[in-house]
């Protein structure tokens, strides 16, 4: 099992990006025969790789057919968004309460990295990574690693969401920044124009 492992974390890696770059959709039908061809491994690493992704909701196992992608649908998305806004508003207003200089400074160094690394990748998928870090950055100020990780996993369900339900919708030059005056609210320990400004950064997936 161990000798697969890394074999396995390949499969799975290669078949996430090509859901979220859009080159695996609902239409496409996986079989573990193609992926054995695509990838050059056995059965057993690429099965375990389809497991974990139909463990996450990701896939669906179609009997004596293959496996294909699960369409995150609008109802979906509008709880992804409510269960983010709770967690991140909560984080938030935690964060403001006890916020130091030296916790300003490393949100904002996350800020100006994610500045830089703009002006080389525009995908949709490069823009989502980006502002996955920044949340992630935001919230793991909040001191809560269960929270942390919850919102990671939400992070990672609405990235999905962005590429396959959305993509095409919405292009970079649409999406409203805001991680600047959300910045500049925390550092005047503004905690209700603070939230406002990250409720409607969350909700601009929408």
């Amino acid at each position: 099992m161990s000798n697969n492992k890394p074999i396995t974390q390949a499969v799975y890696d290669g078949i996430y990006e090509g859901i979220v770059n859009g080159d695996i959709t609902t239409n496409d039908m996986l079989t573990e025969g193609k992926l054995c061809e695509r990838y050059g491994a056995s059965k057993s690493p690429i099965r375990e790789a389809l497991v974990m992704l139909c463990s996450q909701n990701i896939l669906q196992s179609i009997p004596r057919t293959g496996y294909r992608l699960l369409q995150i649908m609008p109802k979906e998305v509008e709880d992804l968004l409510e269960a983010r806004e709770a967690l991140e508003l909560y984080l938030l207003e935690k964060t403001i309460r006890e916020l130091t200089p030296e916790k300003m400074a490393k949100l904002t160094a996350v800020h100006e990295d994610n500045v830089r690394d703009e002006q080389e990748r525009h995908s949709v998928r490069d823009n989502w990574r980006r502002n996955m870090a920044f949340h992630l950055a935001l919230a793991s100020l909040g001191d809560n690693a269960l929270l942390l990780e919850a919102l990671r996993q939400l992070l990672q369900s609405c990235e999905r969401a962005a590429t396959q339900y959305f993509q095409g919708r919405k292009n970079r030059g649409e999406y409203e920044e805001l991680h600047i005056p959300l910045l500049k609210a925390m550092e005047d320990r503004d905690a209700q124009t603070a939230c406002a400004i990250l409720r409607r950064d969350i909700h601009q997936l929408l």
